[in-house]
């Protein structure tokens, strides 16, 4: 089992840990002293660390989505593909229509994604898949390598499912990735 400190962020074993008494009191003139057990790099508190899916570095478990992943794995996980993959899945929340006519309209047309119609025909749907893979194809052309910071669209995608949401948001993402890393 793993442990990462909470004032330094040192990352150690249970054999690690490093006993420290702290005076509590005296008791019929005799000290009474607490041993507890804390960080070995700077003497703090610490807390169970996870192992991330991704990257396998260790982090609090409110540092993790899904219990898996941390954002910065999320992030690189997050492609054109992937959110295409996301967005139109049965499990993401995007409700009525599918998630790429929500960022289509509010990303790429600027429109309140809001005034979206309440149940989108397999055409509309078809047609809000086929504007977001011509933005795709338009933003590689542009760019080199799916990687190069700058990519206008991928930028914005990233931004729309991990910045811009809720913590909820970007725990729908994770659970997703871990069910698609089941499959």
């Amino acid at each position: 089992m793993y442990y990462k400190c909470l004032d330094c962020g040192h990352v150690f074993t249970e054999e690690e840990t490093t006993p420290k008494s702290e005076y509590l009191t005296k008791l019929d003139n005799i000290p009474v002293y607490e041993t507890r057990y804390a960080c070995p790099a700077c003497g703090g508190d610490y807390e169970e660390a996870h192992e991330c899916e991704g990257c396998h570095d260790h982090f609090g478990e409110d540092e993790l989505y899904d219990g898996k992943w941390c954002l910065n794995c999320l992030r690189d996980a997050l492609d054109y593909d992937s959110f295409f993959e996301y967005a139109t899945s049965n499990q993401s929340p995007f409700g009525y229509v599918d998630g790429i006519a929500e960022f289509v309209y509010g990303r790429i047309f600027n429109i309140d994604y809001h005034s979206l119609p309440s149940a989108g025909s397999y055409e509309f749907q078809r047609h809000m898949h086929e504007i977001y893979l011509r933005e795709v194809a338009k933003d590689k052309l542009l760019f080199a390598s799916d990687h190069t910071p700058g990519h206008r669209l991928l930028d914005d995608i990233k931004s729309w499912v991990l910045d811009d949401g809720t913590e909820s948001d970007r725990e729908d993402f994770a659970e997703w990735l871990t069910q698609r890393k089941e499959r």
